[in-house]
């Protein structure tokens, strides 16, 4: 009878495991093997782009794949996360492919023409944000805020300021405003930015509202990641 219970308990537990694994869609990015739920839309170029187009994940290194998470799914792990944006919902995409060696995106001196005030944005317009402490710059000289593009970054730009050696100390997002020509009812924004998560370049975007959440959204995203790996054992 022991030798029953034992046998049943097994198919159970395999019965449970299969079912778990059919809810789930296997994307192998690397050397890990993602269990991602069914329920977002995934697009998968783990295999190669799916338009062969210049500039995507066609190296040998490359490969890919993004998915939305519901902005009522993110609000349920960061209490403070703001599920609208104007007429812009807040959903947060996600963006994982295979890092090279040298990811241009990631090097420390990616922005520093924003943050020392060269080039194009030499004659930058800059708007302080005293409730977050952030500092938005335009590189379109002649556009007073609102803007339509804009930087984000945590220090003070100026001509002598000092480049800090990871890019994400001083940068925080790249934004622009979405409203009035795409139909919306009230102009919301997006933001994004990149960050190296277990050796993939990671590239994560939310609305303007939710920016000075981004610690606890990247919080979010690496536990997310780890979870749809353990999906898969």
């Amino acid at each position: 009878m022991k030798k029953i219970v034992i046998i049943l308990s097994v198919l159970l537990l395999v019965t449970f495991s299969c079912i778990a694994l059919t809810d789930n869609k296997q994307v192998k990015l690397g050397e890990n093997t993602f269990c991602i739920p069914k329920k977002y839309n995934i697009l998968d170029q783990t295999s190669g782009p799916v338009i062969n187009i210049t500039g995507a994940d066609t190296s040998s290194y490359g490969g890919s794949f993004q998915l939305a998470v519901d902005a009522p799914e993110v609000k349920k792990s960061i209490a403070e996360y703001i599920i609208k944006h104007g007429g812009l919902h807040a959903s947060l995409i996600i963006n994982v492919r295979q890092a090279g060696p040298l990811e241009r995106p990631l090097n420390n001196d990616f922005y520093a023409e924003a943050l020392q005030l060269t080039h194009n944005y030499e004659n930058a317009n800059v708007q302080y944000d005293e409730k977050h402490k952030f500092y938005n710059i335009n590189s379109w000289g002649e556009s007073p805020p609102p803007f339509i593009l804009w930087e984000v970054l945590k220090i003070k730009p100026h001509k002598n300021a000092v480049i800090p050696k990871n890019l994400n100390d001083y940068h925080v997002a790249s934004c622009s405003s979405i409203g009035g020509v795409t139909g919306l009812d009230e102009i919301g924004s997006t933001c994004d930015y990149s960050l190296e998560i277990d050796g993939y370049l990671v590239n994560i975007k939310t609305t303007g509202n939710n920016l000075n959440l981004k610690e606890k959204i990247t919080d979010f995203v690496k536990n997310q990641l780890v979870s749809w790996r353990e999906n898969c054992k």
